[in-house]
């Protein structure tokens, strides 16, 4: 689905009001819950990265066969006389190209 960020960030920033809260109340100090926010901002941070990467795999299958062009096909294509002699046709698998 992906990740929005403003309300993600929003309960990010909810949830450490209450936390610091709770912290200052169990004796913690600035230094220790500054060393916590930060470890969750980068957890944060990187769950942001991973769910805008993630796809999901589609639900049918792919049904593409390969078919080559034909050796001619450009030539086909050409409408002019003048400029479809001087294409030349493509080489045939296996033969090096010029």
């Amino acid at each position: 689905m992906g990740f929005h960020y403003g309300y993600e960030k929003r309960n990010f920033d909810a949830e450490w009001t209450r936390l610091e809260q709770e912290y200052r109340a169990a004796g913690m100090d600035d230094r220790q819950i500054a060393a916590m926010k930060e470890y969750d901002w980068t957890w944060f941070c990187s769950q942001r990265t991973y769910q805008n990467r993630v796809q999901a795999l589609p639900s049918e299958p792919i049904r593409t066969a390969y078919r080559p062009f034909p050796a001619n096909s450009v030539r086909t294509r050409v409408s002019s006389p003048a400029c479809s002699e001087n294409l030349n046709p493509c080489p045939a698998p296996g033969t090096p190209a010029m």
